[in-house]
């Protein structure tokens, strides 16, 4: 809507300067300049900073010494937690035990979640095991698998290998 009005309004001003330049204007441009330039400006009374100002016809009161002014200091305000300390920290590691399950990253992250699930689907449907889509942040999607033992993690990688030609990370 501004671009709509910007473009009338410019046009507008174009046109009464082309017309004003080649002298086809209603009214004469030059004597309206003179007379604004050589008009008088209007004379403000002279300001009087030292009596406060009162109504027409009131007497002035003096002013009266007041008690200098001392700004009230207020608690500070609590300042809000940095950013880092309200994004929660994920568990340390725990040590993988022997035939333990667990999840398994594979591949390195997408920026897109289309893209990941689309992998992850892929992976899916050609080793015949499921693979999730997980968020890590913001633009940072990994795809992962879960095992349920050693030897089963071992064997998917495996596949996943002969399937990409890279292994999980």
């Amino acid at each position: 809507m501004r671009f709509v009005i910007g473009l009338i309004f410019g046009a507008s001003l174009t046109l009464l300067a082309t017309t004003a330049y080649t002298g086809h204007l209603p009214f004469d441009v030059k004597a309206l300049t003179r007379a604004i330039s050589t008009a008088a400006p209007p004379q403000l009374p002279p300001a009087n900073d030292h009596l406060p100002a009162v109504a027409v016809g009131t007497p002035a009161k003096p002013v009266e010494a007041a008690e200098p002014y001392t700004p009230e200091v207020s608690e500070p305000a609590q300042q809000p937690a940095p950013v880092s300390a309200t994004i929660p920290t994920p568990p340390p590691a725990e040590p993988k035990v022997a035939d333990a399950g667990g999840r398994q990253a594979v591949w390195t992250p997408f920026h897109s979640e289309a893209s990941a699930r689309g992998f992850a689907g892929r992976l899916t449907s050609q080793l015949e095991h499921p693979f999730q889509v997980e968020r890590l942040a913001p633009q940072t999607y990994v795809v992962t698998f879960d095992y349920r033992s050693e030897p089963e993690r071992r064997e998917i990688e495996t596949r996943l290998q002969a399937l990409t030609g890279t292994g999980a990370s």
